[in-house]
């Protein structure tokens, strides 16, 4: 919870123009809006951290207990992309009715990190696998 909790109540300001706004896209129409041009990108930028940060941790943890209970194969595979679903279920769903502001994409936090999550989950379900089933 407090993980998921930095996306929406970390610094994010609520929304207002960016002061990056004119320089975002001089040649667009004054009617188009794009997040780019309408919120502050180091605040975008930092939401971006914040789910990616939520993925390793997602990773590490889930990784240890699919070891602990002993997955192996295609089970230890399927812990992992039924977690991150869940974990990705969880931060779009803390973002309110409207996640758009403060994420840039929705299909983003599905997708976009699953490799380095995938990464620290690998590493901690082999040696949490290893430690207590193998050695232990």
């Amino acid at each position: 919870f407090f993980v998921v909790s930095l996306i929406r109540h970390g610094e994010m300001p609520p929304p207002r123009p960016s002061k990056y706004a004119a320089r975002a896209n001089p040649d667009a129409p004054s009617s188009e809006v794009t997040p780019l041009s309408y919120f502050a990108p180091d605040k975008m930028e930092y939401n971006r951290r914040a789910v990616e940060f939520c993925r390793t941790m997602m990773g590490i943890i889930s990784g240890c207990a699919a070891g602990v209970a002993g997955f192996s194969g295609l089970t230890g595979l399927a812990c992992f992309f039924v977690v991150s679903l869940i974990v990705s279920a969880a931060i779009v769903v803390h973002a309110g009715p409207h996640p758009e502001l403060y994420l840039q994409s929705v299909p983003g936090v599905f997708f976009g990190g699953l490799m380095s999550g995938m990464g620290s989950y690998i590493l901690f379900w082999t040696m949490a696998y290893d430690i207590v089933h193998i050695y232990g």
